[in-house]
Parts: C-alpha cells; sequence; structure tokens
C-alpha cells in the first residue's frame, strides 16, 4: 500500500480539521467557552474564560489483512475555571453524539477514551479508528 497522492488529506489531518469543525459549530459550547475559545492554537497567555484546544493527535498503523486503516488518539484539552466541567460534558456530548465527515476517510469508530482533570484543566482523550474510501 502506497502513501496517499500529493494534495489528499491525510487521516489524522481530516480528523484534526472534523473536530475543530464540528466544536466550533455547537452553539451551547460557543456560548460557554465565548468569543475565540475554540481553536487548535493555546489560548495567549492571559485569557480569561474557558478554552477549547484541539491538540495534539497520535496516529498507528491499524490495518487487517485485507483493510488499510489507521488508529488515532485526539487530546483535547479544556481550560477554564468554574466553568471547566460544563465546557468538558459539552465537548464530550458534542464529538461523541457527531456524524463526522472526513474527506478521503471513512471513520469506523469515535469514542471518548478518558479525562484527566484537575484544577483548571483538564485532557480528554478520544479514540478514532478511520479507513481511506479508496486505495491509493
Amino acid at each position: 500500500m502506497s502513501a496517499p497522492t500529493i494534495g489528499m488529506m491525510s487521516a489524522a489531518a481530516a480528523l484534526h480539521k472534523a473536530v475543530l469543525r464540528v466544536l466550533a459549530g455547537d452553539g451551547p459550547l460557543r456560548r460557554l467557552v465565548g468569543p475565540g475559545g475554540i481553536s487548535d492554537r493555546p489560548a495567549p497567555t492571559g485569557t480569561a474564560g474557558a478554552h477549547v484546544l484541539v491538540g495534539a493527535i497520535t496516529s498507528a498503523d491499524w490495518s487487517t489483512s485485507t483493510e488499510a486503516g489507521e488508529e488515532h488518539r485526539l487530546v483535547v484539552e479544556v481550560s477554564g475555571g468554574a466553568a471547566l466541567l460544563a465546557v468538558v460534558a459539552r465537548v464530550q456530548t458534542v464529538l461523541t453524539g457527531s456524524a463526522m465527515t472526513l474527506p478521503g476517510q471513512v471513520l469506523v469508530n469515535f469514542e471518548h477514551r478518558e479525562t484527566r482533570a484537575r484544577r483548571e484543566k483538564a485532557d480528554m482523550v478520544f479514540r478514532a479508528v478511520t479507513e481511506p474510501t479508496t486505495e491509493y
């Protein structure tokens, strides 16, 4: 199996963009975090209020003898003081309840694996399995 052709989005990049798009498109979550509160960049130092960062993604081969596939672990970082737990709950609801579409990929599975929360920050780990829609 060869690599995707130039111009084709990798499964990890497609997943990252889809997660960011789904979160940014949720009105209740946007109201919880405010303008600029959902991004793939850290909040500027000194920013008040909640922030959702679509962060690191780790991918590994998940192919079978007949099908190509990848397993992804995506970390969503949430910061936000008093609203932290409400934001965490909303992120989980939005992502696990969404029918995400990924260009060039089939999202076989998407699930919340764990959340590690402390004081004013939480790291949410999600697991996804993707398969290409076509062989490259």
